[in-house]
């Protein structure tokens, strides 16, 4: 840490300074105007090297960004897709009848995630299980999730699959289907 010395020489913290180090006549203090004091001269070199530098921190700031912005992208997804997996089931053990089962399960998964704000043909929907009385049933959404996702351009990039996995058993005493309840 340097300082000016009372001749407007710059010295040295405590005013230390080395053997032979005396003030060139050259860098003193012309006139009492001037904004620069003490015996040094600054080029540009490290001003130069100042802005390389936060060149380079910007652009590590930037990766970083997209680093968490993608990395809560597929944290909304998986929530998105355990909505549409919990929607799909509810819809399936509560469905009239077999054969709207399967329908009314896909269209509760798309409303679920198009309520999420999104696309719904990036959704995919496995239903297993019967639909008997104490039937488990398995609803598995998957949901691919681009690589980078630019505003305006959309996403880029193969990117990763979210997926949920929700399950249910159907009431043993609900009206509409067919045999005794075996679970009692």
């Amino acid at each position: 840490m340097t300082r000016t010395d009372g001749r407007g020489c710059v010295g040295y913290q405590f005013g230390l300074r080395p053997a032979g180090s005396g003030c060139d006549e050259r860098y003193r203090r012309r006139d009492a105007s001037s904004q620069f004091k003490g015996c040094s001269a600054r080029g540009e070199e490290g001003q130069v090297g100042g802005v390389e530098g936060m060149v380079f921190g910007v652009l590590i700031f930037m990766l970083g960004v997209l680093v968490v912005a993608n990395a809560w992208g597929v944290i909304d997804a998986k929530m998105a897709a355990a909505g549409a997996a919990r929607e799909a089931v509810r819809a399936y053990i509560q469905a009239p009848s077999i054969t709207q089962a399967d329908s009314m399960a896909r269209q509760a998964a798309i409303g679920a995630i198009r309520a999420e704000g999104r696309d719904d043909r990036r959704m995919t929907l496995i239903m297993s299980g019967p639909l008997v009385r104490c039937g488990r049933v398995t609803a598995v959404v998957r949901y691919r999730v681009p690589l980078v996702a630019v505003p305006i351009l959309g996403g880029a990039g193969a990117g990763l699959v979210a997926s949920a996995r929700q399950s249910a058993l159907v009431d043993p005493y609900r009206n509409g289907l067919a045999g005794t309840a075996p679970c009692g």
